[in-house]
């Protein structure tokens, strides 16, 4: 379990630049195909300093700043339990290649669910220029995975022997001493060519001593 003494933790200021080589590959990487997003000229023409950062590439730079290490170890998360739930940015400037950013991160909330099966962090960062301005603002939710404490939860296996599964399914047949009172059945005659057979009648009913009952399993007429 998490300790949620770790709420309001402020993790290390990091600083990178943005590179144009990154934002264009970035770009491809995710499939965008407008020319200022690949072109310096196009993105001048666009009204842009540089080549625009794609909305969100900063995700990756806030995990290649090394953020989202330190943020695991220092709550003692190891990163193969983690899963990535939630992302959203809120844009206060363009950010474009040749800039100089500051990430500060801090963690705002920590909590679990499913008695404790699954515990989610969660991360805000300020992501400031290089005259201190803030030009991003990112909330991220990380889902860390407790296979122990959904072990605790789970009841074991019962497992039932063969002789127990055949008592299981034998109990769906009816028993021979039990009859119902229907009326009797007529008798059924098939005929195909020449050849003409009569299906035996059922036994008596013990109910009603007639001939037949209808509702009675084919089986028990032998």
């Amino acid at each position: 379990m998490i300790d949620t003494k770790h709420i309001g933790l402020r993790l290390p200021t990091v600083s990178f630049e943005v590179e144009k080589g990154r934002l264009r590959f970035f770009a491809k990487a995710t499939g965008e195909t407008r020319p200022e997003y690949l072109d310096e000229s196009a993105a001048r023409a666009a009204g842009y300093r540089s080549l625009p950062a794609p909305p969100t590439f900063l995700m990756g730079a806030d995990l290649d700043a090394g953020t989202m290490t330190t943020l695991l170890e220092t709550l003692n998360v190891p990163i193969g339990r983690i899963l990535h739930g939630e992302q959203s940015f809120t844009y206060h400037a363009p950010v474009c290649a040749g800039d100089v950013l500051s990430v500060e991160s801090k963690i705002s909330d920590i909590y679990g669910k499913k008695s404790g099966a699954l515990e989610f962090i969660v991360k805000d960062s300020l992501i400031k220029d290089a005259t201190g301005e803030t030009v991003l603002e990112a909330r991220s939710v990380i889902v860390v995975r407790n296979p122990q404490e959904n072990a605790a939860r789970t009841p074991p296996l019962v497992t039932r022997s063969r002789s127990a599964r055949r008592f299981r399914h034998s109990s769906f047949r009816p028993s021979r001493a039990r009859r119902w009172h229907c009326s009797p059945a007529p008798r059924v005659t098939t005929t195909r060519s020449t050849l003409t057979s009569t299906l035996p009648r059922p036994l008596a009913c013990r109910t009603c001593s007639r001939t037949a009952c209808c509702r009675w399993p084919i089986w028990a007429a032998f």
